[in-house]
């Protein structure tokens, strides 16, 4: 089982080598790495138990959310994250759409549906067996609304999670540093905070409430956050708040995804936090999270003041990109759709959504069109 899933199995082996590590903190309280396994292992029995393959999770910005995604993965079931700041109306038609009746609320959130499962957090047994999963088996299923409006299930493996985090080290370091997690865990970014932080063996600290950036300015400081990966939203805030003036001496890196950065935010960040690197980062959730990073240079910023655009970053044989136009590689120069190749491309979507055309063979890879140009 260990080496049919290399992700779970350095993951269950970072927990196990700094037992006593504060692996985990969401502003109320921490966990250790042992208790985080303990807690993820025991919650998963009774999950074992449940017929459907499918649980949805309630998630909020709390460790019980992530122990709750934990104990699916161990329950060797596959986990679907809903926001709780999503209309019940549209939670109801998520559940509906798994055609499942159990949900775990992980929110203080009421909801009136039937068999809500709770995640316990107070319990000191002792646990035997850890299931693994395959590396090519579905343990999430991220919904995305796309530019359609309707709900899409995408089907996301170990092997894609596992891809990404390995291509990600070409790119970044993880020694010595705490991740900052801003985004809700319905959205995929917090997935590689999340998955790097367990896999690469880093601290995890959940900001409480991301949309008020004076209070994440003090949880940075506080909690000495070194890497923060968000939306341009989240960073430009820094920025309407005159926040950048301020030292935040722990903070080395920001990765911007999911939108387009305000060159003018940018410039704001590289003149006020000269010590921080920005990565300018893209992909769709359908190829999992993130699919090329690119660190911002000087030359970028002369560029900028120029009114040229920056690059996200080039092709890499574990995220293979072909440009394509009438089915072929398009001419050096040429514009066409953004294709994304090999393992980086999931399983497609929970039923057969009419995007599904998006997903295809090329040369003999897995495929998939962005419907983005380039």
């Amino acid at each position: 089982d260990k080496k049919n899933n290399p992700l779970i199995s350095k993951i269950i082996y970072n927990l196990k080598k700094d037992p006593h590590k504060k692996i985990l903190s969401d502003g109320k309280k921490f966990i250790t790495s042992s208790q985080f396994l303990n807690l993820s292992v025991l919650n998963s029995t009774k999950l074992k138990k449940i017929k459907s393959n499918y649980i949805p999770i309630i998630v909020d910005r709390n460790i019980e959310s992530v122990i709750a995604i934990f104990a699916v993965i161990f329950a060797k079931k596959t986990f679907c994250p809903i926001s709780k700041d999503f209309p019940e109306e549209r939670v109801i038609n998520l559940i509906k759409l798994l055609k499942v009746d159990n949900v775990i609320n992980c929110s203080s959130k009421k909801y009136y549906l039937k068999n809500i499962a709770s995640i316990d957090l107070n319990t000191d047994q002792k646990f035997n067996k850890i299931n693994y999963g395959s590396l090519n088996e579905i343990f999430y299923l991220l919904f995305t609304s796309g530019t359609t409006g309707n709900p899409k299930g995408v089907k996301l493996s170990f092997k894609n999670i596992l891809n990404t985090l390995t291509w990600s080290k070409n790119y970044l370091s993880w020694s010595n540093h705490k991740i900052g997690v801003a985004t809700q865990f319905s959205f995929d970014i917090s997935m590689f905070d999340l998955f790097s932080g367990l896999y690469f063996n880093v601290p995890i600290y959940i900001f409480r409430n991301p949309s008020n950036p004076i209070e994440t300015f003090k949880e940075i400081k506080k909690n000495k956050i070194t890497s923060i990966f968000s939306v341009p939203t989240f960073f430009s805030n820094f920025v309407r708040y005159n926040i950048l003036k301020k030292k935040m001496n722990s903070l080395k890196r920001i990765i911007s995804g999911g939108d387009f950065f305000s060159h003018k935010d940018i410039i704001n960040w590289q003149n006020k936090q000269k010590k921080v690197d920005i990565f300018n980062v893209w992909g769709p959730t359908e190829t999992s999270i993130v699919n090329t990073m690119y660190k911002l240079t000087k030359k970028d910023k002369e560029n900028i003041l120029k009114g040229k655009s920056i690059p996200v970053g080039k092709s890499h044989p574990l995220m293979e990109i072909k440009i394509i136009k009438d089915k072929k590689v398009s001419k050096k120069g040429e514009i066409g759709e953004i294709c994304m190749l090999g393992n980086c491309v999931s399983k497609g979507y929970i039923e057969n959504d009419k995007n599904s055309k998006n997903y295809f063979k090329f040369n003999k890879k897995k495929a998939y069109a962005t419907g983005d140009l380039g």
